[in-house]
């Protein structure tokens, strides 16, 4: 074969080749794009959302692992955790973090860090469009998504499991570049229900020791 036919066939084959990865870069795009409208065009029909969560705190270099549950409680850009385990203990987000044990009778209060959310749909929509994203796990029924923020010093990345026939969240986890994580599931979804305000109230500060870490 003439060496400049060898050539051209060759970079033929290169072209066809770079053409394949952008085609295939573009419909994963689209398809997290899709994935991404779909969940948040849900979540703009829930004015309220109750549902069952367990929660891990895991330092892997000390070799600690905490876990908890209980329930929680989203009104809008209100969330409460009601623990179950540990008993007593209470947090609540509304303009400020509350953070309330009722066993010791203390009342933390810190600012809101937009790194840090509970809400699973604003902690979405928060590191989605600034984060490589990646497909985990795909079935019919489920998808896991891990989101590497851009330029992050706190958050290393996020990953999230959606239900893709109900377009809720079920898990969120958050993992740190030292390797902390916290892992979020939910179960026993309520939809638009009415949560009685007192949910969101913090308590009469009588009685209890106030630490203020807020600005």
């Amino acid at each position: 074969m003439p060496t400049k036919l060898k050539l051209s066939i060759s970079i033929s084959l290169a072209v066809l080749s770079i053409l394949s990865v952008f085609e295939n870069l573009h419909s994963f795009e689209q398809k997290m794009d899709m994935i991404y409208k779909d969940l948040l065009s849900n979540y703009q029909t829930i004015e309220t959302l109750v549902a069952q969560f367990n929660q891990t705190n895991l330092w892997p270099d000390s070799e600690i692992a905490i876990e908890s549950k209980g329930t929680i409680y989203i009104s809008h850009d209100r969330v409460c955790l009601i623990y179950e385990e540990p008993q007593g203990q209470k947090l609540i987000l509304d303009q400020k973090v509350y953070i309330i044990d009722s066993r010791d009778k203390n009342i933390m209060i810190a600012d809101l860090d937009t790194n840090f959310q509970i809400n699973p749909i604003n902690i979405v929509s928060h590191y989605w469009q600034n984060s490589q994203k990646t497909i985990v796990f795909s079935s019919n029924n489920e998808v896991e998504i891990k989101l590497s923020p851009d330029d992050n010093s706190q958050v290393y990345y996020i990953k999230v499991v959606i239900d893709r026939t109900r377009m809720l969240i079920m898990a969120i986890s958050y993992h740190d570049w030292q390797n902390n994580q916290v892992h979020f599931t939910f179960n026993s979804f309520q939809i638009n229900l009415d949560i009685d305000s007192s949910v969101f109230e913090i308590p009469s500060v009588d009685g209890y020791t106030i630490i203020d870490q807020s600005r």
